[in-house]
């Protein structure tokens, strides 16, 4: 799997996804992040803590929080999603 950090940006889910044939509400920043790293036609592992973690239940997150290290560490890869970029990033990340 891949794990994914992102900017949560608003707590309120306000976008629809199907995961595992179930319905969840995803905030904004969430819902890009997963848009751009889409691989149509090829199946994707991601493992979103937003998604994975009970975000309702307090002794979920704690006990989840204790594994953050191992989730991350184990991933084939962890993929960082800031925000849409504006007209100037490719401009900028090129500069880097």
């Amino acid at each position: 799997y891949e794990a994914l950090l992102y900017v949560w940006g608003s707590l309120a889910g306000n976008h629809n996804i199907t995961c595992d044939g179930k319905l969840i509400i995803v905030t904004s920043n969430c819902f890009s992040a997963l848009r751009h790293l889409r691989r149509r036609g090829k199946p994707r592992i991601l493992w979103i803590d937003s998604i994975c973690v009970d975000q309702s239940s307090a002794s979920e997150k704690n006990h989840q929080l204790k594994l953050m290290d191992l989730v991350y560490s184990t991933a084939r890869r962890v993929l960082m999603w800031l925000r849409n970029g504006s007209k100037n990033t490719k401009r900028i990340v090129r500069r880097m």
